[in-house]
Order: C-alpha cells, then structure tokens, then sequence
C-alpha cells in the first residue's frame, strides 16, 4: 500500500517562515501586556498607607522575551518586608526585638493603619511616643505572590489568542 502526498510545499514554507519571524514580537507583545497588567494587580493590591509603595512597582523589560515587575529606589528592600511579613508572621517567626537586650523599641503612634484594608479598625492615634521591649510584627501582604494567578492567565489568554491568529493565517 501506497500513499502518495502532492502539493505545494513552497507556498506553505514561505508562509511558516513569515509566522517564525513574526512569533517573536508577538510573544513579546503577550509577555509585556502580561507584565503591564502583573504591575497594576500587585499596585492594587498593595497597603494604600502613604502610596509612595504603590508608586514605586514597575513593570521593565529584563531580558529577551522577560518583563520583570519589581519596586524601584527605596522601596525596593522595604517591599520584601510588606509582602512577607515581619515578626511573628515573617520569614524568622520570632518577635521584634532590640539589638541591645537593654534596649527598647520606640515609634509614634499616629493611628494610621495599614491593615483598613483587612477590616481592622484603626483607633485615633494620640500622636505620643510608645515605647516596647517586643512587638509581634504585621502579616504580609503577599501582594505579588497573589498577583501571579492572574498574570498567568493573561499571559495563557493572549499566547491562545496569537496561536490561533497565526492558525487563520496558515
């Protein structure tokens, strides 16, 4: 038994040829659309106490075909410590403490809360030093870790969308 398969595979090599030169920009459009809209989730989900965090997520190109969203300037370290938590709930598991066993924790109390956005209702703030030995710390935020679901599925939805515009045109 025999099969014998005739066409014109010239046309048909063009065409993938022109799809091959063309696969990487819209992979890159894909990705970079994907980081944009990664950069807004973890901006919404950020602390909104002050801003300046918010304001200091991008979202940049970091190498070929890779979009990085990161904080910028000082924020940068600062990040790591609202999105994992410190204390208690951080990384160590271990209360604040001061470096000097004699010494003690000191920061005003200005009854600005970070945590409005979780239901924790912030008391009027009197303005006066408060002094510690320990505190607990504060639960992360986890404001990147839980902006990466939804980036993947941009990211699915748009890798979707440009095979099956690439499919039309084949």
């Amino acid at each position: 038994m025999n099969i014998s398969i005739k066409g014109n595979f010239k046309e048909f090599e063009k065409k993938l040829n022109r799809v091959i030169r063309k696969f990487p920009k819209e992979i890159d459009a894909a990705i970079k659309t994907s980081g944009a809209k990664t950069a807004a989730e973890v901006k919404r989900r950020t602390p909104k106490r002050g801003r300046e965090l918010s304001r200091q997520i991008t979202s940049q190109r970091s190498g070929n075909l890779e979009y990085t969203v990161k904080a910028r300037g000082k924020s940068e370290k600062y990040v790591g410590y609202v999105e994992e938590g410190t204390g208690i709930y951080g990384p160590n598991k271990r209360p604040i403490t001061p470096k000097n066993p004699n010494g003690v924790l000191v920061w005003r109390d200005t009854g600005k809360s970070a945590f409005k956005k979780r239901g924790r209702k912030s008391k009027k703030g009197s303005g006066n030093m408060v002094f510690a030995k320990s505190s607990k710390g504060f639960k992360g935020f986890f404001m990147f870790r839980d902006a990466e679901k939804p980036a993947i599925k941009v990211l699915r939805d748009s890798m979707l969308k440009m095979v099956r515009s690439i499919a039309k045109k084949l």
